[in-house]
């Protein structure tokens, strides 16, 4: 019940602020309602996840409470961005993220327990979460540019675009994120060093190879926008070809160790869970 409530008010936020945007009535009580909305949903959500996170004394650290925690830190760059009537229409844009987030935890998956974590390991948990998140909401952004920019060359902008801010500001906010998510990513592998003793053994070979040729192709674009002011369709397809490599990292390795191999990464203090 509680998830589908969350589910609901961010249906119900997309709604009022997307529609808030592309009428340009952005101030009103419509628009101040859909934030509220989007804050009970990150409150409820962050309380749900807690409860699925922290089971019997440990933490439940699967492919699905890993997607919601994912969403729901999209949620709070949703609620953030809302207050803002120029960002009021990412802002509604985010939120399909923060749903899809929510909505994979109820695929039958098992959650592998982690117990007697450390907070050096709770650290680069989060650390690693965030950097996903926010290169997550890059490769969206990336996503939309390409529209955006594909719709003004035929001079037909239409639909949700018009919700949107200039290609210019969301060429702006896509590497401000993109920055922010390769720092942590940055500091994400080298914490992560600290608790692999034996790559192959603990089934982690395929997700340190994928996450570095990410963390390589963030690398390039960033030095390449900072040095040749890279953008435009250069700009979005390696932001979204790091992406594809980050999420196969992560959620395609463990997939497929859970759900085919019926196995699990393997760190300090790891259980299995079902």
């Amino acid at each position: 019940m509680l998830r589908i409530t969350v589910l609901l008010l961010y249906v119900g936020a997309m709604f009022l602020l997307g529609n808030s945007a592309l009428k340009r009535t952005t101030g009103t009580p419509k628009h101040r309602l859909g934030t509220a909305f989007v804050g009970l949903g990150v409150l409820l959500h962050g309380y749900w996840l807690y409860r699925a996170i922290h089971v019997d004394g440990g933490l439940a650290l699967g492919a699905t409470n890993m997607s919601s925690m994912l969403g729901w830190l999209t949620a709070w760059i949703a609620l953030f961005l809302s207050r803002n009537e120029r960002m009021v229409g990412l802002s509604s844009l985010l939120l399909s993220i923060a749903l899809v987030g929510i909505a994979t935890s109820y695929l039958p998956l098992g959650e592998p327990v982690l117990a007697d974590v450390t907070w050096q390991l709770a650290s680069h948990i989060l650390i690693s979460i965030t950097a996903y998140s926010l290169l997550g909401i890059g490769a969206l952004m990336a996503v939309a540019i390409a529209l955006q920019d594909a719709r003004l060359r035929n001079r037909k902008p239409s639909g949700w675009l018009l919700m949107l801010p200039s290609l210019e500001e969301m060429e702006q906010i896509l590497f401000s994120i993109l920055s922010m998510g390769f720092v942590l990513l940055t500091l994400s592998l080298f914490s992560g060093l600290i608790f692999v003793d034996n790559l192959l053994a603990q089934h982690l070979a395929h997700k340190t190879v994928l996450s570095v040729m990410a963390w390589l192709v963030f690398a390039t674009l960033l030095v390449g926008r900072w040095r040749r002011g890279w953008r435009g369709k250069k700009a979005v397809y390696m932001a979204l070809v790091g992406f594809v490599f980050l999420a196969l990292a992560y959620f395609g390795s463990k997939l497929v160790l859970e759900t085919i191999l019926s196995s699990h990464w393997s760190l300090p203090g790891a259980l299995t869970g079902s």
